[in-house]
């Protein structure tokens, strides 16, 4: 393994250590689908892709992200619990020392803090349905509306048109607002 790959490797477990350590500050029930959304929705922020994701059952899912934090787990940086909703994750003692020593830009951190504080809680449809939308704009890379209701309606039929029209024009006013806020920074 190279010296590129090591960082590699290393940006993508403090990514991940960040985004539970955000889901868990705002309460978050800090699931599979919380993180692998958040995920998503920052790595797209950024415009950087960290992980390749496709579309599955709940919208965009990393198969690598899901083995990346199985190995955080093995490594003891991050807790996994069970109940009867299923899998939570907590960042371990162990876990916020190895991110004391990740460098993370102020962009970065602030673009996970803004995901995290307004998916953190939501429920799981919405995150479905606000990375599904985001993944047809940037995946597809088309802003035309009727294509993306339509395109999203196909993959996500139990959604309304009408509740994709207005999570759509929720998610590019959001969008903006992020990205305005970050490089205001």
């Amino acid at each position: 393994m190279n010296l590129w790959e090591v960082r590699v490797v290393i940006n993508k477990y403090a990514l991940l250590l960040q985004v539970i350590k955000e889901l868990n500050s705002v309460g978050s029930w800090s699931g599979n689908t919380h993180i692998q959304k958040t995920v998503n929705l920052v790595q797209s922020l950024l415009g950087q892709e960290i992980y390749e994701f496709t579309i599955y059952r709940y919208g965009p899912y990393s198969f690598e992200l899901r083995d990346d934090l199985e190995r955080l787990v093995n490594v003891e940086l991050v807790k996994r619990t069970f109940n009867d909703h299923g899998y939570h994750y907590k960042i371990t003692k162990r876990g916020l020392e190895y991110l004391q020593n990740a460098k993370f830009s102020r962009k970065t951190t602030n673009v996970i803090k803004e995901i995290a504080s307004l998916f953190g809680k939501a429920p799981t449809h919405v995150l479905e349905l606000f990375s599904t939308i985001d993944y047809t704009l940037t995946k597809l890379n088309t802003d035309n509306d009727e294509f993306i209701v339509e395109y999203v309606k196909k993959l996500k039929p139990h959604f309304s048109e009408k509740v994709i029209r207005k999570a759509l024009k929720t998610w590019k006013n959001l969008r903006l607002s992020i990205l305005e806020k970050i490089f205001e920074k």
